[in-house]
């Protein structure tokens, strides 16, 4: 899906921002290379307001968040470099796990604010030892919120943004500006893959936490049945 929506949209510059999944990391190395696109890998995005980028459209591509206020941090820095530079925002997380959608899940070292922290209980991630909110859902709690909160707080100033998560696809996420000129052919992209096909290979809660996401009801009378 991540190349999917870059060959969508065009860009002349990837930035990755902290460690992804391997496999993914060489597709875009190969991707850019193909394509002529300039890659750039940086650790974190404390550092980038001071680093221009030019007027060069560029993606960023993020790491799995695993909570609230580590998403909603990298989502507003983005922005912030965006707003700056003066370019379109296109954020693109290759991989979104459904238990992080909802549930806030804290490492030893999460940097988290009392007030966005939720009282949380120990468990194992990709095996290793962190806590998770005890409760599922509400506010600030889970990535996915974030990606809500964030869309909706950038609409109420004026910034008009479009998000849209694939379970079917790993969970793979995209957050972008729909005023952008290449908006509508990223999100003819992203429509395809909403399709019955891949409704087929989801499994039923899958499906039924997808219709919760989107808002349709599941194998009801007079809506969706896909």
């Amino acid at each position: 899906m991540v190349i999917e929506s870059l060959e969508a949209v065009g860009v002349d510059r990837v930035r990755i921002v902290g460690p992804l999944d391997g496999r993914v990391d060489e597709v875009l190395d190969a991707y850019c290379r193909a394509n002529g696109s300039s890659l750039e890998r940086v650790g974190s995005l404390s550092s980038m307001h001071a680093c221009g980028i030019g007027d060069e459209s560029c993606a960023w591509i993020l790491p799995e968040m695993p909570n609230y206020h580590a998403a909603y941090s990298q989502f507003s820095a983005v922005r912030a470099i965006c707003v700056t530079q003066g370019t379109p925002m296109l954020v693109l997380v290759p991989q979104l796990a459904g238990a992080l959608a909802r549930r806030d899940h804290y490492f030893k070292d999460a940097d988290v604010p009392d007030a966005w922290r939720h009282p949380a209980e120990p468990c194992e991630l990709r095996g290793e030892a962190v806590e998770r909110a005890i409760t599922s859902g509400g506010l600030r709690n889970g990535a996915l919120t974030a990606i809500e909160d964030f869309a909706e707080e950038q609409w109420g100033e004026g910034a008009a943004l479009a998000w849209t998560r694939l379970p079917a696809t790993g969970g793979f996420c995209a957050l972008f500006d729909v005023d952008a000129h290449w908006a509508a052919q990223l999100a003819c992209c992203l429509a395809r893959f909403q399709t019955g096909s891949v409704f087929a290979a989801m499994n039923e809660q899958e499906l039924r936490d997808y219709l919760a996401t989107v808002g349709r009801p599941f194998g009801r009378a007079g809506g969706s049945k896909q």
